[in-house]
């Protein structure tokens, strides 16, 4: 690589900046992350499927929360095993719930059919399969230290009454439910994992994108809200059985309290799905006032007429002091229900615009992409660009002289044998060869063969011109296995990071991504080969011979081109920092309150809690 003064001040310029990136605490993670990539390929850049491992311990409660191994089961387990050493952290407990019913503890009880007035399964009574009751025992263990701990959060005794309503302690349950509905305050506690999650990945490895971070609160699962819903079909049906006996006011107590704790879901959970949880809850305490047949569900209206019905119930049987209150929570539902399907939460994710759009995530996979694959075309343009420098020394070169037959022969020989080496790596020694690339492999063998065979023929007895082609065949070889083999990695590196990050957001075979970007490997090659093919067009018009021009070429250019590509990478890589700003602030204000960030996009107001009559009913 040649440089005159001008290019040289350039070059230093470049690397300057270069160094200050890698350098700065800001950028100098993705550099680094980049460079990695560069020499090892591999799908997965941000480890997001690689098991974290701390060097030292961490004393950090949301660390170890996000540390806990294993399934359900296991994680419940070991949740209650930190209890020792984070005795006054209402989050383990309520954490060490959600795990719970997610595995050991369930609810499965025939009350779930009869409320919708179906009959229940032959081989199904009560409890499928019935918790241990050292699981429960537990689970109402973690529920009261909870509920201590976090006295006005409606979470613990809400998910107490899913441990009672197992152990078919009723009354218990319903009173527990009571008092979940008089509380303020719905906190789960989930975020601490996610919290726990990112601050793990960054002791481990540092500075983490947001692209991690998306993945991680992606991962989080919510097993306990199936439980909730049951918890409320099981409750209701008390309520039906109470009025059935005449106590037409105990039952409506026991719907308020349901409506109530669904109405706490709906307005304080921190995640959409816990609003339409919430949401669902509340519908569920409208079903079959004083035992009065299901109403099916037959499109939108089913919801609007239990409404009615319940209200209907309600000033039949002089209870009129709760239909404002049912119908506010009633209409408040609705009005969530609007928000959140106004802000595309859970519809065309392909949208350009929205809190749930996933263009600011693909925005930043493109980022990465981008300035890897600049970096990509920098490292080969070197990499060549010195092996020109090296050629450009041989008096063929500088004499602009042809290679001799001898020496052409050598050459495509060494090629064919790296090209039917990387072949056999790629296909035959990995059991996942298919029918032409064995063809071609063989092809590529015999091709080999038969130029070592004439070369031999040709040279025989002439030992010195022997060893020659000898070493051109083997450095000709071994170039071309060197090179096959990191293209074809960083190639394949290029397609797992997107095929990985989109199955990762949008599901296995999502046809979602391809909306907004559609990696094109042949960029990562793109500046090295267009130099090399301009280097042959420039030879052919001068008449240069066609070795001659390529690593002249290469030697006059490949300095100018990655000084340009270094320059090109440091603007890239402040585009990335940008991407990854932006979608941190949508991921920030998701984490902080999901449904008040929808409101604000759509430009309402999210409704609060319902105010209910003092008393019970």
């Amino acid at each position: 690589m040649r440089f005159n003064k001008i290019g040289i001040t350039v070059l230093a310029a470049a690397a300057i900046s270069f160094a200050v990136l890698f350098a700065l605490p800001s950028t100098g993670w993705i550099v680094r992350a980049q460079i990695r990539q560069t020499l090892h390929p591999t799908g997965d850049i941000w480890d997001l499927d690689k098991a974290v491992t701390l060097q030292t311990p961490s004393d950090d409660y949301a660390v170890q929360l996000a540390s806990l191994p294993g399934d359900s089961a296991q994680r419940t387990q070991e949740a209650r095993a930190l209890e020792q050493r984070f005795p006054d952290r209402p989050s383990l407990y309520a954490n060490a719930m959600r795990y719970a019913t997610g595995g050991p503890v369930s609810l499965h009880r025939n009350e779930g059919f009869l409320i919708e007035g179906q009959t229940p399964p032959q081989n199904r009574v009560g409890d499928r399969p019935p918790t241990p009751m050292e699981d429960l025992s537990a689970f109402d263990r973690d529920a009261a230290a909870g509920e201590r701990l976090d006295p006005n959060n409606a979470y613990f005794p809400a998910m107490r009454a899913i441990g009672l309503f197992a152990a078919h302690r009723d009354a218990e349950a319903l009173a527990t439910l009571h008092r979940a509905a008089g509380e303020t305050q719905w906190r789960e506690y989930y975020i601490d994992e996610v919290m726990g999650s990112m601050r793990r990945r960054e002791l481990a490895a540092g500075p983490q994108s947001e692209v991690v971070r998306t993945a991680v609160f992606s991962a989080i699962l919510f097993p306990h809200y199936a439980r909730l819903r049951e918890t409320a079909r099981v409750a209701t049906y008390a309520a039906v059985q109470a009025e059935m006996q005449g106590q037409t006011a105990e039952g409506a107590r026991i719907r308020r309290d349901v409506m109530q704790v669904g109405g706490l879901l709906r307005a304080q959970s921190q995640t959409a799905i816990g609003t339409l949880v919430g949401i669902s809850i509340t519908h569920i305490a409208l079903a079959r006032p004083g035992g009065a047949p299901a109403i099916a569900d037959k499109g939108n209206t089913a919801d609007q007429e239990r409404l009615e019905a319940y209200c209907q119930f309600l000033q039949n049987h002089r209870l009129s002091d709760n239909i404002a209150a049912v119908r506010a929570e009633f209409a408040a539902g609705v009005e969530a229900r609007t928000i959140i399907s106004s802000s595309n939460a859970f519809g065309d994710s392909n949208a350009s615009e929205g809190p749930f759009s996933l263009k600011k995530l693909y925005n930043l996979l493109n980022s990465w992409e981008r300035s890897w694959g600049i970096l990509v075309n920098i490292a080969w343009l070197s990499f060549l660009g010195a092996l020109a420098s090296l050629a450009a020394r041989s008096a063929t070169v500088r004499n602009r002289k042809p290679l001799t037959r001898r020496r052409t022969a050598a050459i495509w020989c060494g090629v064919l044998y790296g090209v039917f080496t990387l072949a056999g790596y790629f296909n035959l020694l990995n059991g996942n060869a298919s029918e032409p690339s064995v063809v071609v492999s063989l092809l590529m063998l015999t091709g080999a063969v038969l130029l070592a065979g004439a070369l031999i023929w040709r040279l025989r007895g002439r030992w010195q011109l022997l060893g020659e082609a000898a070493r051109d065949i083997a450095a000709a070889g071994a170039l071309t296995f060197a090179a096959g083999f990191t293209a074809y990695t960083q190639a394949g590196a290029l397609l797992g990071i997107t095929r990985f990050a989109y199955d990762q957001f949008t599901g296995p075979s999502s046809d979602t991504a391809s909306r907004f970007t559609q990696p094109a490997v042949w960029l990562l090659f793109a500046v090295p080969s267009a130099v090399l093919l301009i280097s042959l067009i420039v030879g052919r018009v001068r008449r240069i011979p066609a070795s001659s021009a390529i690593v002249l070429g290469l030697r006059r250019t490949a300095g100018a081109a990655v000084t340009a590509g270094f320059l090109l990478y440091g603007v890239s890589v402040l585009i990335t920092i940008h991407d990854e700003r932006v979608l941190r602030v949508h991921n920030s204000s998701i984490l902080q309150g999901e449904n008040q960030y929808l409101a604000q996009f759509s430009h309402q107001t999210w409704p609060g809690l319902t105010q209910w009559p003092r008393g019970e009913s």
